[in-house]
């Protein structure tokens, strides 16, 4: 690229240096151990909107939306939290615009399960079902075996 460009057309600051730990889509991405950790200021974060939804007997769609927008993250770390997470979209698009929503006991109880998660869990690494998928798929594509990917 610099001979064609030439050497002004670089710009370093702009490249990073390699590295097996990354912190992309607001993740910690660690590909020698093949895990995938949330930033302590995001739990924190999504723990202290949790909450604040839980202890209001109403809360707004937009609130909800900005809950829902934090707790993306645990489900991409978290699989099981995926159906409890798919519940409250569900609850967020059935909720008027402008009206405050009342928590269902579903809801609440799901949140509930959220916060514990959040409290108590312990994020140093997950074993990513992106780096599993990827490898499962290589293998069978390279040994020519037939296995069975149970997560679709």
């Amino acid at each position: 690229m610099t001979a064609v460009l030439g050497p002004r057309a670089i710009n370093n600051k702009k490249f990073t240096e390699w590295s097996t730990n990354i912190v992309a889509l607001g993740l910690e991405w660690d590909s020698v151990a093949m895990t995938v950790s949330m930033p302590v200021s995001k739990l924190q974060k999504a723990l202290g909107r949790v909450e604040a939804v839980l202890v209001s007997s109403q809360t707004t769609r937009t609130a909800l939306a900005k809950l829902l927008g934090s707790l993306r993250h645990i489900c991409s770390c978290i699989r099981p939290a995926k159906p409890l997470f798919q519940q409250l979209v569900a609850l967020w698009k059935r909720s008027p615009r402008v009206r405050p929503i009342s928590l269902t006991l579903e809801a609440r109880l799901d949140l509930a399960w959220f916060a514990h998660i959040l409290r108590f869990g312990v994020y140093a690494g997950y074993l990513s079902s992106i780096f599993v998928d990827y490898l499962l798929r290589r293998y069978t594509c390279t040994w020519m075996l037939a296995i069975a990917d149970c997560a679709f």
